[in-house]
């Protein structure tokens, strides 16, 4: 019996220590490529004088516009946590463009989800090469994504609006999509 006991202790300390364990984010080869001391004002700041770095970015998905041949997400930008999810706070430092190579389904990309990016600087957003972003002002930093990892929008038992399925708690897909 004594066995029993410390068998179902290991096994269930086990199930424990994995269930905090989190998969990362983003590869780490990629990782490895993204230059950690450059934050996301300097490049706002000045973004074609950060071309070509690599990026880890984060933040809150405002609208997806499609393109001819490409995608195109705006990014609200929020600080990465520890798990490099974005953070809520109650001011950001701004917006970013995520650019997709190629034309894709933007159905997983809906508003206020959020985004986690890495990807490389290619500059600042330019209205006339982008269709249907009109009334840009002020220039926005665009990365080209290599990696991204959409989080899971969860849905809390106390909300007044039930989710698509009318079930309190369903959770949608979460995952890593490179590119």
């Amino acid at each position: 019996m004594r066995k029993v006991s410390q068998l179902f202790l290991f096994v269930f300390f086990l199930g424990l220590v994995s269930s905090c364990a989190h998969a990362p984010v983003i590869s780490p080869d990629l990782r490895a490529k993204v230059d950690p001391s450059l934050t996301f004002t300097e490049v706002l700041q000045n973004s074609d004088a950060y071309k070509g770095k690599m990026v880890l970015w984060g933040g809150e998905i405002l609208q997806v516009v499609p393109q001819d041949e490409t995608t195109v997400v705006e990014v609200l930008q929020m600080p990465l946590d520890e798990n490099n999810k974005p953070k809520k706070v109650s001011a950001s430092q701004g917006k970013f463009f995520i650019l997709f190579r190629q034309y894709m389904d933007f159905s997983p990309f809906e508003k206020g989800r959020k985004i986690t990016a890495a990807g490389e600087i290619l500059g600042t957003i330019q209205e006339e090469k982008f269709k249907y972003l009109g009334g840009i002002t002020q220039p926005y930093p665009v990365v080209l994504s290599e990696e991204i990892h959409l989080w899971k929008k969860h849905y809390y038992p106390y909300s007044s609006v039930p989710n698509v399925r009318g079930t309190w708690g369903y959770r949608e897909y979460e995952g890593i999509l490179r590119y």
